[in-house]
């Protein structure tokens, strides 16, 4: 974590500075110092006194520094929009934000130390274990979509990106995640699957209606060239023909018939196997 350098100043302006606290005039001892070397040691050691005094107030200020920096660097980390979670090689949990706690429902104490497969469902766990071994393997950019297991109730998928960390030669391999809430996402999905379902057997319906009529024309037009015929075959035939009650009978079908099938158009119903059934109504001749 990059953190704000308080850089000291150089040791000649810090000199002055001591310089110009103590005085150049330094007090002379009371009893044994009498010469000017005494006086010069004495004025050395209390520049030197005055500039630890320096170093001291000023390692203190970059102390403060440094730990209002830190704690300001650790609120961006444990709130951050996003679950963070460093793991080992085998998917042992060695860190989390609390942001990540917060998606996975659980504490520090009850995460850190156990698999961040145990919180996924049981069909994401093989898919998280892939995810794992590619990232571990070098691939750049792995993305996983998983399903939770006991999470809180408005948390069902989230997807993972993940990274490498580098490490010295003897140190155990490490991989940090960034774990994001889509369950709004796949909410949205699923209900536009449905809609586009239904309006694929809207579609469906339409299509069999304009099939239905089509064939309700054709249908009407072979019962009026029955129709037809049946007349003119009643105009030939003689009054005392055997034949003239069968052409009698057959007359009043067409009519009939002519009337049902519009009554078969606006009539599909869904079976229960989930076939389109259509329903005609019956008719029988006076």
């Amino acid at each position: 974590m990059k953190q704000d350098k308080v850089n000291p100043p150089p040791d000649g302006e810090m000199r002055d500075r001591a310089e110009k606290q103590v005085g150049t005039n330094t007090p002379r001892p009371h009893a044994t110092a009498g010469s000017e070397e005494d006086t010069r040691l004495l004025h050395e050691l209390r520049v030197h006194q005055v500039e630890l005094e320096m170093q001291n107030e000023e390692l203190r200020d970059a102390r403060l520094a440094m730990e209002a920096a830190l704690e300001k660097y650790a609120d961006l980390y444990d709130f951050a929009p996003v679950g963070y979670f460093s793991l080992d090689d085998k998917g042992v949990v060695l860190d989390a934000n609390y942001t990540g706690r917060t998606i996975l429902g659980t504490t520090h104490s009850q995460l850190v130390g156990h698999r961040f497969s145990v919180f996924l469902a049981d069909q994401s766990r093989i898919r998280f274990s892939v995810f794992l071994g590619e990232l571990f393997a070098g691939k750049q950019k792995v993305v996983c979509e998983a399903a939770l297991w006991g999470g809180p109730p408005h948390v069902q998928w989230v997807r993972i990106h993940g990274s490498t960390v580098k490490v010295q030669e003897n140190e155990p391999r490490r991989c940090r995640i960034a774990v994001t809430d889509i369950t709004e996402l796949k909410e949205a999905e699923r209900e536009q699957g449905m809609l586009h379902a239904q309006l694929q057997q809207t579609q469906h319906l339409e299509s069999l209606s304009l099939l239905a009529g089509g064939i309700a024309h054709d249908f009407n037009n072979l019962l009026m060239a029955i129709s037809g015929n049946a007349g003119l075959a009643l105009e030939e035939i003689a009054e005392n023909s055997r034949r003239g009650p069968w052409c009698r009978k057959l007359s009043p079908w067409p009519d009939g018939l002519r009337t049902c099938a519009p009554k078969c158009l606006p009539m599909p119903e869904k079976g229960r196997s989930g076939w389109l059934l259509w329903t005609f109504p019956r008719w029988r001749p006076k």
